[in-house]
């Protein structure tokens, strides 16, 4: 069964020159050696396992509580004025070894100024302490109670980096599970194949000033548990099925080491006959719209409160 489509145009790639805001955020990144950073985690000490703070401004804007689900932390975000019938059930990133960060509370916040969407964040377990099984166990029962408050129409399933691919994963296993799918899959930078095998990232990890092969196989590493499992649907959702899946809409840039597998994905989707609607960003970094302050990324935000505000 093929998904439904969607009837705005399917692709669009950004033609704006690269800001300045974009350029220096870059050269930082190089300058703090925010590349390596990953993989001197996973070798160092154990990584903080709280959450960062929500920032002020967000408290003061917003309505913010929180709930337990299996010991984890839950937020519910919603706006005190504008309301909507939407709920997104956001997935952070961070390689499955690190928590929310400043950056996804920035982003998650402008999404709800925009679109009045509740959002529901959950604090899911992270490697290396945790594996997948004890993810997707909380994301069954967070998912099950959202289906008791709201119509599957409502709810979309949203998230950034390695929770964009636990997005695509958790709706691959609801398919599988013959349970309802969500409104719609938005899928921001998804880490779709934690074994990092492909060819094409040894050209790419040049251009990223992010994120590095050896730093994200090792984490993959961590959470799918062995090296057999890097490959499992749950853990790498490029190897699972494409059928009977929700709308999906994805988001990259180009100088993001995940671009090689992004298109990957895209040669799967045409070949199965799943549509899909696509957003590219020329020299764009990882999860650049969690860099709320860059042109780029408040396009791109723009964008993703149109598709929620279609929905």
């Amino acid at each position: 069964m093929k998904n439904a489509s969607f009837t705005l145009p399917s692709q669009y790639f950004h033609q704006a020159p690269e800001s300045w805001s974009s350029f220096l955020v870059k050269l930082l990144l190089r300058f703090y050696n925010r590349k390596n950073r990953l993989q001197h985690k996973l070798n160092g000490p154990a990584m903080p396992s709280q959450p960062a703070p929500i920032p002020p401004k967000l408290l003061q804007k917003l309505h913010i509580s929180q709930d337990e689900v299996q010991g984890r932390q839950v937020y519910k975000i919603t706006h005190p004025q504008k309301k909507s019938s939407k709920v997104i059930l956001y997935l952070h990133g961070g390689a499955y070894v690190n928590n929310l960060l400043k950056p996804h509370w920035d982003l998650i916040g402008k999404l709800v100024e925009l679109t009045g969407a509740t959002c529901i964040v959950p604090d899911y377990p992270l490697a290396p302490q945790h594996q997948y099984p004890a993810v997707y166990a909380m994301l069954d029962e967070i998912y099950a109670d959202l289906g008791q408050q709201f119509a599957p129409e409502n709810c979309v399933l949203m998230g950034d980096s390695a929770g964009a691919a636990l997005a695509l994963g958790f709706a691959q296993q609801l398919v599988a599970q013959l349970k309802p799918q969500p409104a719609q899959l938005i899928l921001l930078a998804p880490w779709l194949d934690v074994s990092m095998t492909n060819p094409a990232l040894v050209a790419l990890e040049k251009t990223d000033p992010m994120l590095s092969v050896q730093g994200l196989r090792s984490a993959g590493l961590a959470y799918a548990g062995s090296p057999e499992a890097t490959t499992l649907a749950p853990v790498s959702p490029l190897y699972g099925s494409l059928e009977g899946l929700a709308p999906m809409a994805i988001f990259i840039g180009t100088h993001d080491l995940l671009w090689a597998d992004v298109q990957r994905l895209r040669e799967l989707l045409d070949k199965a006959g799943v549509s899909y609607r696509y957003w590219e960003y020329p020299k764009m970094i990882h999860v650049w719209m969690a860099v709320t302050f860059m042109p780029e990324a408040q396009h791109a935000l723009r964008e993703i409160a149109q598709l929620l505000n279609d929905a």
